[in-house]
């Protein structure tokens, strides 16, 4: 997803999107164990939006390229997504809201 790694040490490791300056710490815990459920107390999911649906569609070649599993892109009542899950099985939506859903959440009026 374009994010390059900046600090790494032996249980952890924080990379950061040079265009955006977004920035993802991932740390291992001593004493955890079994893989990531989102059923469970914590994060359930990490969203990240797109700019269209061509993006989308284009973000689904790149995953089928690198053999990804994948989620059909699907259409809501909110917009258009599609999901995966990272390599520790913690789930991933890639996403695009439509017009009305975008307004709601920026708190403004659909058509400005």
């Amino acid at each position: 997803m374009g994010f390059q790694p900046g600090m790494e040490a032996d249980t952890f490791c924080v990379c950061y999107h040079p265009e955006t300056m977004i920035v993802v710490g991932i740390q291992t815990h001593e004493g955890t164990e079994g893989s990531f459920d989102e059923t469970r107390l914590g994060l359930d999911h990490v969203s990240f939006a797109v700019r269209d649906v061509a993006d989308l569609h284009r973000w689904a070649d790149r995953l089928a390229t690198h053999s990804v599993e994948y989620s059909p892109l699907q259409e809501s009542e909110v917009g258009h997504h599609l999901n995966l899950r990272d390599p520790d099985g913690i789930p991933i939506e890639l996403f695009v809201l439509n017009p009305e859903a975008e307004a709601a959440v920026l708190g403004q009026s659909p058509h400005g």
